[in-house]
Formats: structure tokens, C-alpha cells, sequence
């Protein structure tokens, strides 16, 4: 009989058609219900969860519903915090946005800055030229600023010697 248990167990829904038979035999044979758990755990081991499962399938699909909705719970939980995280990223990627306009806006500032205690008033056309150019032009400026003789030299991206 024991090994007919362990056989049915090890079937696909085998648990529930244990359950279901020593339900019946419980009700018709009238064998008590602990006599029953000491089959099953003479057949199946020791294992309490699997004994109750097998006897009172109802109270694991309870404790199968709790679980569900308590993975439930902390999936929206993580749902919800990813979303907090994602706009945490969107804000610090904007503020980074701002803080690099804010230093190109700085480092042209001073470009002019620069420009003027040394050369002087500067035409309108330096100015927009110096508006116009990207974050690098504007360092390659920033930095021929400490060399050039003119204003041109300056702006003006430097020439390679061409060797003929």
C-alpha cells in the first residue's frame, strides 16, 4: 500500500487524488483522520506541509492565494519604486543638462571677459561667433586665449603648417 501511495504522489495531480481517496475512505471506512496522516506519513515522509496539503487542499490554495497576493504586493512595491527611481534619473539628467548649459554659458562669459581686458571692444561679429561655437571650440579658445597676438588667432581654428 505504501509504495502504491508514493507512486500516485509522484503522478500529475497524484496529491489531489490521494486527498480525495483518504477523504472518502475517512467518511465511508470510518477511519480516523490521524490514522490517515500516519499512512501518508509512513508513505511520504515526515514532511507536515505536504501531509496538510494532500488532507486539506483548500487550506494550501488558501496559503497559495496569501502568497499570490502578497508577491502581488511587492511586485507593485517594486513597480512603484521603479517609477520614483525613473524620475529621479529624468531630474538628475536634466539638472546635468542645465549645469553643462550653465558652464558653456560661463566659459563663453568669460571668453569674452578675457577677450575684451586684451584686445579691447569686440565687434559684434567675434560675439556671435563665439555664441555660435560648441563646448570644445569655445576650450580650444579658452585656451589660444594665452598665445594669440590677435583677436583672429583666437577664433579661428589654427592652421597646420603644410610642408610642401
Amino acid at each position: 500500500m505504501m509504495s502504491v501511495i508514493r507512486a500516485v504522489h509522484h503522478e500529475p495531480d497524484g496529491d489531489r487524488c490521494i486527498g480525495t481517496a483518504f477523504m472518502y475512505v475517512e467518511r465511508v471506512a470510518k477511519i480516523p483522520a490521524s490514522e490517515l496522516r500516519m499512512a501518508l506519513q509512513e508513505a511520504l515522509g515526515t514532511n507536515e506541509a505536504l501531509i496538510e496539503d494532500i488532507l486539506f487542499p483548500e487550506r494550501r490554495f488558501e496559503r497559495l492565494k496569501q502568497e499570490t497576493d502578497r508577491i502581488k504586493q511587492e511586485s507593485d512595491r517594486i513597480k512603484r519604486e521603479a517609477e520614483r527611481d525613473k524620475r529621479v534619473i529624468q531630474e538628475l539628467e536634466r539638472a546635468k543638462r542645465e549645469a553643462e548649459r550653465l558652464t558653456a554659458e560661463t566659459e563663453r562669459r568669460l571668453l569674452l571677459r578675457q577677450l575684451e581686458q586684451r584686445f579691447g571692444a569686440l565687434p559684434e561679429e567675434a560675439r556671435s561667433r563665439i555664441a555660435a561655437a560648441s563646448s570644445s571650440e569655445v576650450d580650444a579658445m579658452v585656451l589660444r586665449v594665452l598665445t594669440a597676438n590677435t583677436l583672429d588667432e583666437v577664433l579661428d581654428e589654427p592652421r597646420t603648417k603644410q610642408t610642401t
